[in-house]
């Protein structure tokens, strides 16, 4: 398994976030900490219209742009980078 969160694309009209790899303190974002050696959807955020996803060079938290500007981030949060006021993963 990677140590670090994988988004999986899918889709050309909406891209659907999946996620594998190591789950420790719940930075893969499905609402558990276990690690997952299958693509697991994130299903707290389908209902927003993706159009775009980077996951940064460090490997260890991934962002989504909403076509309507918005920014869902997920992962590690140390330091608080996540930009959620906490230092929690999600």
């Amino acid at each position: 398994l990677p140590l670090t969160p994988t988004c999986i694309l899918n889709s050309e009209q909406n891209i659907l976030l999946y996620a594998t790899g190591y789950g420790a303190g719940g930075r893969l974002g499905i609402g558990g900490t276990e690690s997952v050696s299958t693509p697991t959807l994130l299903e707290s955020i389908q209902h927003v219209f993706i159009r775009k996803v980077a996951v940064n060079s460090g490997g260890k938290h991934c962002l989504a742009l909403s076509s309507e500007g918005e920014v869902y981030s997920w992962g590690e949060a140390e330091d608080g980078k996540l930009g959620h006021g906490n230092r929690r993963y999600c």
